[in-house]
């Protein structure tokens, strides 16, 4: 029972190795004022 949007996108990287994939989550939640607040993983 969560309360926050999440968004997710994943993106490629090319290094010199090869491509390597990257993976973003950011969590929005609200504090107590009700201000929007984000949180990247």
């Amino acid at each position: 029972v969560f309360h926050q949007k999440i968004d997710y996108a994943p993106a490629p990287v090319s290094t010199r190795y090869g491509i390597l994939g990257v993976k973003v989550r950011i969590s929005y939640s609200k504090n107590k004022k009700g201000r929007a607040i984000s949180e990247t993983y």
